[in-house]
């Protein structure tokens, strides 16, 4: 599975051809920041670990960005484990946009691409991502 997430960020590198084939210093900081990234996205997606209190604080909305699951501190600040981020959803909401994602596509069962696509639509947009 984390390879297929490798994959698919594949399109979304920054380091050229040439750093690829002489395997330079920026093509391994570009490997390590993927298998990073697409280490975090999984243990996110893997939404059966968290409370239903607990909240999603990433980058942005995006698919690719740097994200954490931490309790919301009482005082309503970020917590530390995710400074520099921002609010994105409750993880109860980002399995109920999942479990919408399921209702509304009888027989198919989601692929984490279709997981992250729910979740990302319903934070960006407050409304349960449309059937095709």
């Amino acid at each position: 599975m984390l390879e297929n997430v490798k994959v698919a960020s594949h399109c979304r590198q920054t380091a050229d051809l040439a750093s690829a084939v002489f395997r330079t210093p920026a093509h391994h900081s570009e490997e390590k920041r993927v298998d990073l990234q697409s280490r975090e996205l999984l243990k996110i997606f893997h939404l059966e670990e968290f409370a239903d209190e607990e909240t999603i604080y990433a980058e942005s909305a995006s698919p690719t960005a740097r994200a954490v699951v931490a309790a919301e501190p009482r005082d309503g600040w970020v917590p530390p484990s995710a400074a520099g981020l921002t609010y994105l959803l409750e993880v109860d909401a980002a399995r109920e946009a999942i479990d919408v994602w399921r209702a509304w596509r009888p027989g198919r069962a989601p692929t984490l691409d279709d997981q992250v696509a729910a979740v990302t639509y319903y934070a960006e947009n407050d409304a349960w991502l449309p059937t095709e």
